[in-house]
């Protein structure tokens, strides 16, 4: 309020920043960099998730020029705080003064190049990250199509990679996805990263944003970010339907129980007959009666970080009732105004289909309405689709002997489920994901399913 940043323009350089701090912090730090004389003190939260995000945007637009960044908790040293800012106040020291004479323009302030755009270009080869067996099907319809494709790997060497580029608390779901990013450009510079974003208020509004940005600070110029609205997809996808059904094809795939994936049983055909053949099949397999966990959570942490975890469980004879893609997406996009029914009822159909065809083996909700109840118990609150990840525990405790909630440690909508445990009548763990699974991780799941 100091400055003139109330009409200072991010549009160009940080579209989708949907948090008006945000907002304010960075036409602050867009001013204070075009300012020959002044310097910035950034203060941040300790583990706070979009200052996760905004801390390297602020990073970003400060460029070589030096500023003080202190991150408050309730553990922070008085005295540490002190002896950083006499540095940072003798670091300016030897900064020079510049006169600014009358004609200086506040407004003509830099705009950062970005390489994300929602639009694919389809000259360029798409990487898509793989969680499977999303990712792969993924792959497979754009190679149909003519466009090249390729899997992103998520794995260990990901993480290692991410967190060289971490700068506070992070989710890990973002270090994994950066550190995928990185290492696939340092061996392919031209290609173009599938990187959707959302246009809720959790960290992973930005994640697509702040990659680009760290792509861009180690010199890979030539690297693009695809990043559409996850929300805008039904107006703006040019094949709803098919994009739709591979989803419905990688739900499919995890209904199956461990031993008949490893067997071949699932078939990856996208003709619908098929995909109802094979769900009928499966109706006719004997279920087992005990040990069943169902797993709900975002999607990262659900398909990439936990996938380990969860394939050990089913080594060793649990079924799991995994969240289905499909209906997380088409929750989110009934929560938008902008979709209509034209363009969701088909998916709706096709998923009752499937869950018809399914039986006692479907992990969709019996009716998509009951899911609704997630808003009246987080009303407005539209980080992580929290309100479908509520609702669908809570449909599935009548399913199973007990839930693991999967999340990145820190993240704002887990920390916001467990305010709302009181209304869950079952067992649920919440898994923490961070960039390690310890031993001491496995005996508190132990411990959960030991009294289950």
């Amino acid at each position: 309020s100091h400055l003139p940043a109330h009409d200072l323009d991010l549009s160009a350089d940080h579209p989708d920043l949907c948090w008006p701090f945000g907002q304010h912090i960075l036409s602050g730090a867009k001013l204070v960099r075009h300012h020959p004389n002044l310097y910035a003190v950034y203060l941040t939260n300790h583990g706070c998730g979009p200052d996760t995000m905004l801390s390297h945007l602020f990073r970003e637009e400060m460029g070589d020029k030096p500023y003080l960044h202190i991150e408050v908790d309730e553990h922070f040293s008085r005295i540490g705080v002190i002896t950083r800012i006499e540095a940072f106040l003798n670091s300016l020291a030897q900064q020079p003064t510049q006169t600014v004479d009358s004609s200086f323009n506040w407004q003509q302030t830099a705009i950062q190049p970005i390489h994300l755009s929602s639009v694919m270009k389809p000259e360029l080869m798409v990487a898509i990250p793989d969680l499977p067996p999303y990712g792969r099907l993924l792959a497979a319809y754009y190679e149909a199509k003519h466009i090249p494709a390729r899997l992103l790997p998520l794995g260990s060497a990901e993480m290692t990679r991410g967190l060289e580029e971490t700068v506070s608390k992070e989710y890990a779901a973002f270090t994994l996805l950066a550190g995928a990013a990185l290492k696939a450009a340092e061996t392919d510079t031209e290609m173009q990263i599938l990187l959707p974003h959302t246009e809720g208020a959790e960290a992973d509004n930005q994640y697509s944003r702040v990659i680009d940005a760290l792509l861009r600070l180690r010199g890979f110029e030539q690297m693009w970010i695809y990043s559409p609205c996850i929300e805008c997809l039904p107006q703006e996808s040019t094949d709803l339907p098919g994009i739709f059904r591979l989803l419905l094809l990688g739900d499919l795939y995890y209904a199956f129980p461990a031993d008949m994936r490893r067997q071949g049983c699932f078939e990856q055909s996208r003709d619908w007959s098929d995909i109802l053949r094979q769900a009928e099949n499966l109706r006719t397999v004997k279920q087992p009666t005990d040990r069943r966990l169902a797993a709900v959570g975002d999607p990262i942490c659900l398909f990439a970080l936990a996938e380990p975890i969860f394939e050990q469980l089913e080594q060793e004879g649990y079924y799991l009732h995994r969240m289905p893609l499909a209906e997380y997406m088409l929750y989110l996009w009934q929560q938008d105004s902008k979709n209509s029914s034209k363009q969701l009822d088909p998916c709706h159909e096709e998923t009752r289909q499937l869950s018809e065809a399914l039986g006692d083996w479907s992990p969709f909700a019996d009716d998509f309405k009951y899911l609704a109840t997630g808003d009246q118990q987080m009303d407005r609150f539209v980080g992580g689709n929290g309100s479908y990840r509520l609702a669908k525990i809570r449909q599935e405790s009548q399913k199973v002997d007990g839930i693991l909630s999967a999340a990145s440690q820190y993240e704002n909508t887990e920390l916001i489920l467990t305010m709302n445990e009181q209304l869950i009548d079952l067992p649920l763990y919440h898994m923490e994901l961070g960039n390690r699974w310890e031993n001491s991780d496995w005996e508190r799941v132990r411990s959960f399913l030991y009294y289950l």
